[in-house]
């Protein structure tokens, strides 16, 4: 009887260690680095961690989505990497990385998406399908989700900003290359310069030389720009960036077809999660903001009209313009406003 029960259990071992070692593991590329000792993840990170939580679960241990720590690779070059799945077999990277695909800059539209509820209804649209194919043909790798990171805008002033005139003359810092076009209308800026992300966390938005720093409300606090700017205009909506999820082709037909199904069904709940950790995200980092005394503004309804008067069509044509299908991204961008509730 002994040996009969130490014969099952050594099996009953066996077994989970084959099964164990049958777990497929997808090696993601990280777009986000680790967060600083003592402070919260960000939403991004909340977001895949929700993901691979869900995948885990759903395909009850077989398949295993694990990100890489930090920024190990160089982030404009993994979108091609998930092709030969040598390195990394997806990524999960924003629109503006896949540098193939320039229709994806129609996320950047200035108000194209009225809302949350529309924000809602993209992914799993015909807008996302247009570009998933987009993205699939250009990279040769398969479109998982469209993980929402971003909406709204922050404008830090050293005085307040509230119309479009209000901007000129300024000396204005712009991490947003599309909006070029657009801030050279009517009310030309005194100087418009682009600045990397790098650069702005290192405080190139605050070295004296900027009257306005233009970017995403959830950055100004780890670029400092509370330390010198002292007014803050938030522009809800100015524009919806999503993380496109890419997955390498080979790896993706080895799975079964429950197990992509499993993984299908964790995207979607994921896919409204994330837009839930982006709009938590924004919220917190506005209080962040009122706590280090920032003159904080939230834009009005007839504010929000004069900026997409001025703004918004120089950017839909430039969009166009850039594409390399002007008659289908035209079709995009409409598809997009009838999302609208």
């Amino acid at each position: 009887m002994r040996l009969a029960s130490l014969i099952l259990i050594l099996g009953l071992c066996s077994q989970g260690s084959s099964e164990a070692a049958d777990t497929k593991v997808m090696r993601v590329g990280n777009v986000i680095g680790d967060p600083a000792p003592g402070s919260d993840p960000h939403h991004m990170v909340q977001t895949q961690r929700y993901f691979s939580k869900l995948v885990l679960e759903k395909t009850n241990g077989e398949v295993e989505i694990r990100f890489l720590e930090g920024k190990s690779l160089p982030v404009f070059q993994m979108a091609s990497m998930v092709k030969t799945g040598e390195t990394i077999d997806a990524t999960n990277v924003p629109g503006f990385f896949l540098v193939r695909v320039p229709e994806l800059n129609v996320q950047a539209i200035p108000y194209l998406f009225d809302g949350l509820e529309h924000a809602r209804r993209f992914p799993r649209s015909k807008a996302a399908e247009y570009l998933a194919e987009k993205v699939e043909k250009a990279y040769d790798a398969h479109v998982v989700s469209f993980l929402k990171i971003a909406s709204t805008g922050s404008y830090n002033s050293m005085m307040p900003i509230r119309m479009p005139s209000d901007f000129a003359g300024k000396k204005i810092a712009n991490i947003w290359e599309l909006y070029d076009l657009a801030m050279y209308g009517e009310h030309k800026p005194g100087l418009l310069k682009e600045v990397s992300f790098t650069d702005a966390v290192g405080g190139a938005m605050f070295t004296g030389e900027f009257d306005v720093a233009i970017g995403l409300l959830q950055n100004n606090r780890i670029q400092k720009l509370y330390s010198y700017f002292k007014h803050n205009t938030v522009t809800p909506f100015l524009y919806n960036i999503y993380y496109t999820f890419i997955v390498n082709n080979d790896f993706w037909n080895g799975l079964t077809e429950q197990q992509r199904r499993a993984i299908d069904e964790a995207a979607y709940e994921t896919e409204a999660a994330a837009i839930n950790f982006a709009e938590d995200s924004a919220r917190k980092h506005y209080q962040l903001l009122e706590k280090e005394d920032i003159q904080m503004h939230m834009q009005t309804f007839d504010e929000r009209a004069a900026w997409k008067d001025a703004y918004q069509e120089h950017v839909v044509d430039s969009v166009i313009k850039n594409s390399d299908d002007p008659d289908g991204t035209r079709q995009l961008i409409q598809w997009i406003r009838e999302l609208s509730p």
